[in-house]
């Protein structure tokens, strides 16, 4: 049985292997073309949706709306023209669960996408992806949550083929930044590894954090937040960017440790600016990034990219993780037990 540090460890491996493997296309052949696709998943689930909508509105041309499914609108387009994947690494998501029945029941083509293809959603739903990162069964998720993210650009891949929604030369592109983000990912994970380790005894200390994202980047602070929030014990938000700038910056203060995110050219000078802003005014600040327009500083994580923003959960994402894993040996904390065995049970969040 893995450790939560094993598990991050394991995922440039597992990320090429994914890629490698012969495509499920009898999956998406069964799967009709549609003008909106529905992804719902609770939440690492959720923000593995969320980061790949976009490639799914690129590819596919359809409408793609990432939704928790509590929070589905009752009144939804005729199920022929709309898509329902729903999405959960065990498989036992109540919640989840629940949605993909009611979808099944009321006539939408339904795609199961979880690890284990014997689980209840996997089995209630007539179709099924398999995401192929292995097993990962203590501990929050890690390598799960990219390995979603990297099962739900196959399929997207994979469909985009079989409708013809996309040119060979799109289709080759995205293959070829994923591979080279893959390729870079052992560099990338060093590099994080060192610098979390180097930051460590201040960052515990903090006794909550804020990531700060734009754009294709922010899914990924989402479920930074999620994770630090998940094994250090102490709250973590994640804002977009321009959200952040009107009102939470109030926030700032000497306890207050930000954690930025740059993902994009367009808002790298304006980042650079908050980040001295915030450092002013007494704000521990960390940037984690893979743009060259942000400027090498002690409390800048500079990480290879690929070129292409859809491979950004990948290059970022392992700073968050680490955090977590480090920090939480680090406080006590013992990640790969639940902290309330008895909750799951309790609460009825899983099958």
């Amino acid at each position: 049985m893995n450790t939560i540090k094993e598990y991050i460890a394991e995922q440039p491996s597992t990320w090429r292997a994914m890629l490698a493997a012969p495509p499920q296309a009898m999956i998406t052949a069964a799967v009709n073309r549609c003008e909106r696709i529905l992804l719902i998943g609770t939440g690492s689930s959720y923000n593995a949706a969320v980061a790949a909508a976009p490639l799914f509105e690129k590819l596919l041309k359809a409408e793609t709306t990432a939704v928790m499914p509590t929070r589905i609108p009752k009144c939804l387009p005729d199920g022929a023209h709309t898509l329902v994947m729903v999405i959960s690494q065990s498989g036992c998501s109540t919640s989840t669960m629940k949605s993909a029945l009611a979808f099944h029941q009321a006539g939408y083509q339904v795609v199961a996408v979880t690890a284990d293809e014997h689980s209840p959603i996997a089995s209630c739903c007539k179709l099924h992806w398999l995401v192929g990162c292995g097993e990962e069964t203590i501990g929050p998720k890690t390598k799960g949550v990219t390995g979603t993210i990297l099962a739900l650009y196959l399929f997207a891949i994979s469909l985009a083929q079989s409708w013809q929604s996309a040119t060979h030369e799109q289709i080759t592109a995205v293959m070829s930044a994923l591979a080279l983000s893959f390729d870079n990912a052992q560099e990338n994970l060093r590099r994080s590894e060192a610098f979390v380790h180097r930051h460590l005894d201040a960052l515990i200390a903090r006794p909550h954090f804020t990531f700060i994202s734009e754009d294709v980047g922010y899914p990924t602070a989402m479920e930074s937040a999620l994770k630090v929030l998940e094994t250090l014990y102490v709250p973590a938000y994640a804002y977009e960017f321009e959200e952040y700038l009107h009102g939470v910056q109030n926030t700032i203060a000497k306890t207050q440790c930000n954690i930025l995110l740059a993902a994009t050219e367009q808002n790298a000078e304006r980042m650079v600016r908050l980040d001295a802003f915030a450092m002013d005014k007494g704000c521990m600040q960390m940037v984690v990034t893979t743009l060259a327009a942000i400027p090498p500083a002690p409390h800048v994580l500079h990480l290879l990219g690929s070129g292409d923003p859809l491979t950004l959960p990948f290059e970022l994402m392992f700073f968050g993780q680490l955090l977590s894993a480090h920090g939480s040996a680090a406080k006590g904390i013992n990640c790969n037990k639940p902290q309330f065995p008895e909750y799951i049970r309790l609460m009825e969040t899983k099958e």
